[in-house]
């Protein structure tokens, strides 16, 4: 008698994997417009913050005496984030005042992508996040890197292929294991040459370089979708 190489319920349970798999993006798919909503509210508070912060550039006098009007970019113009930004752009929670650690605090807010700055003015309740997403979550570049993954994953051919630094950018680990995180403070900057307990290191391209790196031990061949 011949030996059953398969059987009959091995060949149903990939109809439930096929059920599965449905079942997933249903959930998958939800989320990942959370993501795109998430971005979208965050960058009208950066355009909202950043036009309050302009409208309020500090008038320069000239070594002649002469005043430079306050709306023109000037190298010796300034702004004041302490006192230009109010509660009307930024959560009570974290009104600033005259310190230096409000005006880094908010500051550190542009490059994330959750933070507890925000009010219902740009973000829905799930979408205002807590301290701790500022200090240790993801920056706005990490998730260009982690989407920019997921889109060669799904791209890449559906048979063995070499890794590429976009995917392996889907799963991000900090870069030291003993700073993982930033509290801004009142008297260093908030970028310096060195990360450290309140500071990033200063970024050419992004202003402020992120905790986090792609995983390094990642180098085997991977099989994509071959996705369009």
């Amino acid at each position: 008698m011949a030996t059953t190489e398969v059987g009959i319920h091995h060949i149903h349970k990939q109809v439930d994997n096929c059920d599965t798999i449905v079942a997933n993006i249903d959930k998958i798919v939800p989320k990942l417009y959370k993501i795109r909503q998430q971005a979208l509210a965050q960058k009208e508070y950066i355009n909202d913050v950043s036009k309050i912060l302009l409208d309020n550039l500090s008038a320069l006098t000239t070594a002649s005496g002469d005043t430079v009007d306050a709306k023109s970019l000037t190298m010796g113009g300034n702004i004041d984030v302490s006192t230009n930004v109010n509660t009307a752009a930024v959560s009570s929670a974290a009104a600033i005042t005259t310190t230096a650690a409000d005006s880094r605090t908010v500051i550190q807010s542009f490059f994330k992508y959750k933070h507890d700055i925000g009010k219902t003015t740009h973000f829905t309740t799930e979408q205002m996040g807590v301290a701790s997403d500022r200090t240790h979550g993801l920056n706005l570049s990490d998730v260009v890197t982690i989407t920019s993954g997921l889109d060669t994953y799904l791209s890449v051919p559906n048979t063995p292929t070499a890794i590429s630094t976009n995917i392996k950018n889907m799963l991000l680990e900090p870069v030291d294991i003993t700073k993982v995180s930033v509290v801004v403070g009142t008297t260093n900057p908030i970028t310096n040459t060195t990360v450290g307990a309140d500071n990033y290191v200063k970024s050419a391209t992004e202003g402020l370089t992120s905790l986090l790196q792609a995983r390094t031990d990642l180098t085997r061949t991977v099989v994509g979708f071959g996705l369009t």
